[in-house]
């Protein structure tokens, strides 16, 4: 995935303009800062910070970003303790931390019925927290780690054979039809294609899908390729946004997802990179 050097100047124009609006908010920390903007990376805020300060706008402003940016300059080196697993490239796998599992466990308490089937790709400390709170739906998992898959499959008792250790972009899908998928693909638009159709697969008619995206600032050019990946045989129709969410509704999903993929089954498509 290549990215313009036109998209990066686009790209950085608009950090500069979500830092300033973020700006006008008064945050008190750098940190307060990075948490009020879309996904930056914090490197590229105090480049916008810094180039902020030495502007021509609002004295305030450029005060206020200087404070900021000492801040940043001076910020500890080591975290601090986290509850989660420290996220590392090659696993491909960066869990959700608890605020985004408690929005998830709720949407699909609300989207699914008792009885009901939920399906999820590669996404398995949602599939962790929803199954024993939602104990009334079946809750199926596609995991491609073994050792997570087993983990998983150990916890879940009578339930174990809705864990399946396979790979979304490669393997053969189980015969599953699913009220709502979880999916949590690589953030490219290969990938996150063949995760749609992947979905669309195992969706029941009527089926809603719950797909992590990366958020705006996170690289440039991502509303487009998220739009592009919309688009695909009208494949979805967005709907409400969730944190690190997005929500979305198939309809005659196998058959869309058939003409976006023009037949051809990514069994071959490779994960490239981390999310």
């Amino acid at each position: 995935m290549s990215t313009s050097v036109a998209e990066l100047d686009v790209f950085t124009e608009q950090i500069a303009r979500w830092t300033t609006a973020a700006l006008g908010r008064h945050p008190p920390s750098f940190g307060a800062l990075l948490r009020v903007l879309p996904g930056v990376e914090p490197g590229l805020v105090a480049d916008a910070l810094e180039r902020t300060a030495a502007g021509a706008g609002p004295i305030a402003t450029r005060l206020h970003a200087a404070v900021l940016l000492s801040y940043a300059r001076h910020a500890r080196a080591t975290p601090p303790p986290s509850p989660l697993p420290v996220p590392h490239p090659l696993d491909c796998y960066w869990p959700s931390d608890p605020f985004t599992l408690r929005v998830l466990t709720t949407a699909i308490a609300r989207a699914v019925a008792p009885g009901g089937t939920v399906a999820y790709l590669a996404w398995p400390n949602a599939f962790a927290d929803a199954r024993p709170r939602l104990s009334d739906r079946r809750h199926v998992l596609l995991e491609h780690d073994h050792a997570r898959a087993d983990s998983h499959r150990t916890t879940a008792g009578d339930h174990a054979q809705d864990v399946h250790n396979l790979d979304v972009l490669r393997d053969d899908l189980p015969d599953v039809r699913a009220h709502t998928i979880l999916a949590d693909p690589p953030w490219y638009p290969l990938e996150l294609n063949a995760f749609l159709w992947a979905a669309a697969r195992l969706a029941a008619p009527g089926a809603a899908v719950l797909l992590a995206l990366p958020p705006l600032g996170t690289r440039p050019g991502r509303r487009a390729r998220a739009a592009r990946s919309a688009r695909l045989g009208d494949l979805v129709r967005p709907a409400a946004s969730q944190p690190q969410a997005r929500r979305a509704q198939l309809s005659h999903a196998a058959v869309r997802a058939r003409r976006a993929c023009r037949g051809r089954h990514p069994r071959h498509a490779r994960r490239l990179a981390p999310r």
